[in-house]
């Protein structure tokens, strides 16, 4: 790097970004450095501003600093409501700034702004997590599937290991070349749960190369189904002691208070719907397959919606973007041929979001409000409960029948919803000797939790008074993740029209600083050298003039 040309002089605001990104290449040694030097000239007062974390200011203590809790971004830096004395210090490695953004700032022309680039990202190779989700093995119902995509950022070729952790201990690992990074994916015993880890290493890629999950014991959906037909496909599905609480009952002979527990209810091949019931236990979730004919005037009872029969016809199933409940169950790429030919049982209006469709635009599996209701009968000839997509479908209607299926990890920023009675009571994120309370808020049985910025990744508890509600896991942001930042000559060529902005890079030589501060020259040294001249002056001196 070349050596830094700012020009502080008087008072320094000093910002320093507390990014994880930042912190990669020593910034924590440039901060600390960077301060020590301004004192040396002294140059006072200087106020320090950003989320530092408790190493941070433990390191900068003696230095009698004063700091602020703030983090900035560079338009509030220019911004007039931080107009001060002296000069204006920002370090950072401008994450994601978008340069034509920065030809939009209006600058005072009056102070004084230095602008530190810490590190060039774009020389920096990472690969990371971009999404993970969990599903039932269809072919193996006593296994997991754990899912992973990731994103390249910087990194062209080479190759990467990726292990999966559970507890310190490795289970299983796949090596792919980084052209070749698609999805990933791991099966585990369907009853191991506890602390999860993806470890990923390889060519150059040191950056957030761990990744953290946590695989909970959740409740088993209660299921209780109703057949009117001969088919036993329903019951084969929900037959998985491991995960559900399964009854079959008798529309002749009902257990209502069995019913009154459940979570979901199944009917299966009615024609006439049995819709007192669904409005008898309209707090429970349905699942409604059709009859290969309906009685129109029962399933016009489900509240929103009308229907009509339909002329028998064969018709491909398609994908409706952006639903969560498909998430992870179609390939990405899945081609037009490789979904099934089904035959839709009627025509529907009203009111409902539309989950997977027909190529007609007619859905084929719709939700209103609480009951999911497909548009085929399993009793066709072409039924749908042959097709490799009918066992996960279902269980991902089943799992989100007790609250949703959980996204196993959390990103900071990201919020969290705990079924929690409304409290006053503070509840604190907790790890080893850490502790902070979030920002949180309560309505009714839920709680939503806002995780802090700027917190380690790792494992975390969740603690209210004494109790422990659960455990977390938190990562490194996605955007703290994309190794992407303007370069020195772009910064430079955005801010040289304003003579009051002066832009350089930090200074990587004898001192890790934003300053290039030339050896100095001790007084001896001075002495030494004005003897060797009285030395050598004498000595021709006695040559020329003897």
């Amino acid at each position: 790097m070349q050596a830094n040309d700012a020009k502080i002089d008087g008072p320094v605001f000093l910002y320093y970004d507390n990014s994880i990104s930042s912190s990669s290449s020593n910034g924590n040694l440039v901060l600390e450095e960077t301060v020590q030097s301004l004192l040396d000239r002294g140059l006072k007062p200087i106020s320090l501003y950003d989320n530092l974390n408790s190493q941070q200011v433990a390191s900068l203590s003696d230095l009698l600093i004063p700091h602020s809790y703030v983090s900035l971004g560079l338009s509030r830096f220019f911004s007039n409501e931080l107009k001060r004395d002296g000069s204006s210090l920002f370090i950072s490695d401008f994450q994601l700034i978008d340069v034509q953004e920065l030809q939009e700032f209006n600058i005072d022309s009056t102070q004084q702004y230095d602008l530190v680039l810490l590190n060039d990202l774009n020389d920096d190779r990472n690969v990371f997590v971009d999404s993970l989700w969990v599903e039932v093995n269809p072919t193996d119902l006593s296994k997991l599937s754990i899912f992973v995509d990731f994103v390249a950022s910087n990194a062209m070729d080479g190759n990467l290991v990726v292990k999966l952790m559970q507890e310190g201990r490795q289970l299983s690992s796949v090596v792919k070349n980084v052209e070749e990074l698609d999805v990933v994916e791991f099966d585990v015993p369907i009853d191991e749960y506890g602390q999860y880890s993806l470890m990923i290493s390889g060519d150059d890629v040191l950056y957030d190369n761990e990744f953290f999950f946590i695989r909970e014991v959740s409740s088993k959906p209660a299921i209780s189904i109703l057949n009117n037909g001969d088919t036993r496909a329903i019951e084969q599905v929900f037959n998985n002691a491991a995960l559900f609480e399964t009854e079959i009952l008798d529309i002749q002979n009902l257990d209502y208070e069995l019913m009154s527990t459940s979570d979901l209810i199944v009917f299966n091949a009615f024609t006439e719907l049995p819709s007192n019931l669904i409005e008898q236990f309209a707090d429970k979730h349905f699942l409604i397959f059709p009859s290969d004919s309906i009685g129109t005037h029962s399933y016009d009872k489900l509240e929103g919606l009308s229907f009509s029969s339909r002329q028998a016809d064969n018709l491909q199933i398609d994908m409706v973007d952006g639903n969560l409940l498909m998430r992870g169950i179609f390939e990405k790429n899945a081609s037009p041929g490789s979904l099934p030919i089904l035959v839709p049982t009627f025509n529907v209006q009203g009111s409902y979001e539309p989950i997977i469709n027909y190529r007609d635009n007619s859905p084929f599996l719709l939700v209103n409000e609480n009951k999911y209701v497909f548009n085929t009968a399993l009793n066709t000839a072409s039924g749908f409960e042959t097709n490799a997509l009918f066992l996960p479908i279902l269980y991902q209607i089943a799992f989100s029948s007790v609250g949703g299926i959980e996204v196993p990890y959390v990103y900071p920023g990201n919020t969290i919803e705990l079924n929690v009675s409304t409290s006053d009571t503070p509840i604190r994120i907790v790890k080893g000797g850490f502790e902070v309370i979030p920002t949180f808020n309560s309505s009714g049985s839920q709680t939503a939790i806002q995780v802090p910025e700027n917190i380690d990744p790792g494992f975390y508890y969740l603690i209210q008074e004494e109790d422990t509600l659960r455990q977390i896991a938190i990562n490194i942001p996605k955007e703290e993740s994309v190794m992407i930042s303007p370069t020195l000559e772009e910064l430079k060529l955005v801010f040289e029209k304003y003579e009051n902005v002066n832009v350089s890079e930090a200074y990587s030589g004898s001192e890790n600083t934003v300053f290039a501060t030339a050896e100095p020259v001790g007084l001896w040294k001075y002495a030494l050298i004005l003897a060797i001249l009285l030395v050598l002056t004498e000595t021709m001196l006695h040559r020329y003039f003897r």
